[in-house]
């Protein structure tokens, strides 16, 4: 395996063209989200009742808000429980090409983290904030991750040529071997990144450049 294999990282022309504080900021204001909004969710996601929302979340006409907050729920769940994988902060690539597709269009949130805090605020929204009132610092921070994630989308692939294979983790972060490395797709970095945005490829440019015959059809 080469030293310095070809690696992808899904995002956004948005993020990419935030200052580091920006960044920060976005951080703290999504989990300052997910916190306040797991507490509201937790009890019914606990008791086992999430069903009793699907009704109130126009299940039956929609059911993509249902389904999003459930996903967002187990995930959360899931490392609040120690799950190693849906660690948030670390940054991670992939060598699936299809995979940081998926992952780009999927970054108008402000990745995973923003995904989860925005998936359920649409919920909590569409339940009318019932039982629900966010302190006025957290509705400032409400405001700076919806705006971003309701403005256009401009997802992008970043391509990694330079990031040395000892560098990386396993998604549950731990160390993996030139052999592991030929059955894992996804792994945590370790050490700084930088990436600039004139080097970032809009997700569509890059799509349109792979060779597609290897990807699974629901990615195409």
């Amino acid at each position: 395996m080469s030293k310095y294999p070809k690696l992808y990282h899904g995002t956004s022309f948005r993020a990419l063209e935030m200052t580091p504080e920006e960044r920060a900021q976005m951080r703290k204001d999504c989990n300052a989200m997910i916190d306040s909004l797991w507490n509201y969710f937790e009890p019914i996601y606990t008791a086992g009742k999430i069903t009793n929302l699907m009704a109130p979340l126009n299940y039956y006409k929609d059911q993509r808000i249902f389904h999003n907050l459930c996903n967002a729920l187990n995930i959360i769940s899931s490392e609040k429980n120690g799950n190693k994988q849906y660690d948030l902060g670390d940054f991670y690539v992939t060598t699936a090409e299809y995979k940081a597709v998926s992952y780009a269009r999927s970054s108008f949130a402000f990745g995973e983290i923003g995904l989860r805090a925005y998936r359920m605020y649409e919920a909590i929204r569409e339940l009318n904030f019932e039982n629900w009132s966010p302190s006025d610092e957290l509705a400032k921070s409400i405001e700076r991750v919806v705006a971003f994630a309701e403005a256009p989308e401009r997802p992008a692939v970043y391509v990694f040529t330079d990031i040395a294979k000892d560098r990386l983790l396993s998604e549950d972060g731990e160390k993996i071997s030139d052999e592991e490395f030929k059955y894992e797709d996804c792994f945590r970095v370790t050490g700084e990144i930088i990436m600039y945005p004139e080097k970032a490829i809009p997700v569509k440019e890059f799509a349109d450049s792979c060779d597609k015959s290897h990807w699974p059809p629901c990615y195409w």
